[in-house]
């Protein structure tokens, strides 16, 4: 009997303890506040989805209208834009491989090492110096 009596006792406090969480508005707070967290969490989620699909479809476009300038020969204008994407696009693969077929890397040394290099495209005479 004391058994049964002593489970009781333990039964009434731990449902005292929830009783009040569930008898109040705390609980009412305590599941909006983690339905927001859910909603929030899943918004971010969608949007971070939706950007890397934009990114995605950004990517095969310039690439393709890179790959589309050196087949027409405009290889300056694939230079140009090949320059403005590789910031964005400085391990890929495939922009690398476009990149390599409209510039050349070289190495200079140069006295006083401080010295500053320009350039500016070939056959193109009214192109501006780019540092």
């Amino acid at each position: 009997m004391n058994e049964i009596s002593s489970l009781s006792k333990k039964e009434k406090k731990y449902s005292k303890g929830f009783g009040k969480l569930r008898n109040s508005s705390a609980r009412v707070i305590f599941t909006l506040f983690f339905t927001a967290l859910a909603v929030i969490f899943g918004s971010f989620l969608f949007v971070r989805q939706k950007d890397n699909q934009r990114i995605k479809e950004v990517r095969q476009e310039t690439l393709s209208k890179i790959q589309r300038l050196i087949e027409d020969d405009k290889q300056n204008e694939a230079f140009e834009l090949a320059l403005k994407t590789e910031k964005f696009l400085p391990n890929d693969s495939i922009f690398n491989n476009l990149f390599s077929k409209v510039s050349n890397k070289i190495n200079l040394k140069s006295h006083p090492t401080s010295s500053e290099i320009y350039t500016r495209l070939i056959n193109t005479p009214d192109s501006l110096y780019r540092f």
